[in-house]
């Protein structure tokens, strides 16, 4: 058979690779529920008098009954009612199924005015900083599609020194 798509062949393939786009495209139910994303721990890795550096732990939660693979991450944090961090990870994570991830993610900010009032919040009954955070999941996915999030809560900060992680006064 000769004619518009050539050969037989060149139907089978044609054929083959749509049903192929058609698997690939369903991966991901049309329907998914946003993880659930908090903060794990915050840990300040250094501090000059114009910055900050930071290793944030995201706790990621999937509430749905099929993994999700996330290509990237893009949120702003605020602690302590300071300016934001902003964070973002293009690092490929799958999440599975009703199971939960930790992502690591190091950040730089130039929001905290003094080291010094984040920690007088540690000296508090709590003794952890207050934070909301908000962004988006950006899932492996062509086209991609993003998870809106949002949340707060309270997280320990963890003062790294000498390369070992000590925990806040």
């Amino acid at each position: 058979m000769n004619g518009f798509f050539g050969n037989g062949k060149t139907l089978t393939l044609l054929t083959v690779v749509s049903a192929g786009l058609l698997t690939a495209c369903s991966s991901v139910p049309f329907s998914v529920d946003t993880p659930a994303v908090g903060i794990r721990s915050l840990s300040l890795l250094e501090s000059t008098d114009e910055s900050q550096r930071f290793l944030v732990e995201l706790a990621l939660a999937n509430p749905n009954d099929f993994p999700i693979s996330i290509q990237g991450i893009r949120f702003n944090l605020r602690v302590a009612g300071e300016g934001f961090i902003d964070g973002r990870t293009s690092n490929l994570v799958s999440i599975p199924a009703n199971g939960e991830l930790t992502v690591r993610v190091d950040v730089r900010s130039e929001f905290v005015s003094s080291v010094s009032r984040l920690m007088a919040y540690l000296r508090g009954p709590e003794s952890t900083l207050p934070y909301e955070i908000e962004g988006e999941l950006e899932l492996d996915t062509r086209p991609p599609r993003y998870l809106r999030f949002d949340a707060e809560g309270s997280t320990p900060l963890l003062i790294v020194a000498g390369g070992e992680a000590v925990k806040s006064p």
